[in-house]
């Protein structure tokens, strides 16, 4: 008889042991499910996030692709007034040339331009 007791409380005891491990692994089932959740909403916001970059970064790209068209339609115009700066300051330097020289000659031949740059000089 009392081995048989000796039994029993061996198995009361593995039963307790195991309705405590169980309680454990409910507890640790929850916690493990409480940060699935969280996982997943982290997730969701990362995704949305990534959306809102994405979308920023279209439009900048829009952006600057207008701003190039803008500056490629002002090229011209730009590299046309570079140009005519090019062009004044040629013609200064050649009347100034002529203006050191004893040479009539070359002062005559120095007149049109003094004349075309003091005209490009004024627009």
């Amino acid at each position: 008889m009392r081995n048989v007791e000796e039994q029993l409380q061996k198995l009361q005891q593995k039963y307790h042991q195991l309705q405590s491990d169980y309680a454990n692994l409910m507890e640790e089932k929850t916690w493990m499910e409480e940060r699935y959740d969280r996982l997943c909403q982290n997730e969701e916001h990362t995704k949305r996030q990534m959306l809102n970059v994405m979308d920023e970064n279209a439009s900048l790209r829009a952006e600057v692709r207008g701003l190039r068209d803008q500056l490629e339609k002002q090229w011209p115009a730009r590299r046309q007034r570079e140009a005519e700066t090019e062009l004044i300051r040629a013609a200064k330097a050649i009347v100034a040339l002529a203006e050191e020289t004893s040479s009539s000659s070359l002062k005559r031949s120095a007149a049109p331009v003094q004349q075309l740059s003091l005209q490009l000089s004024s627009e």
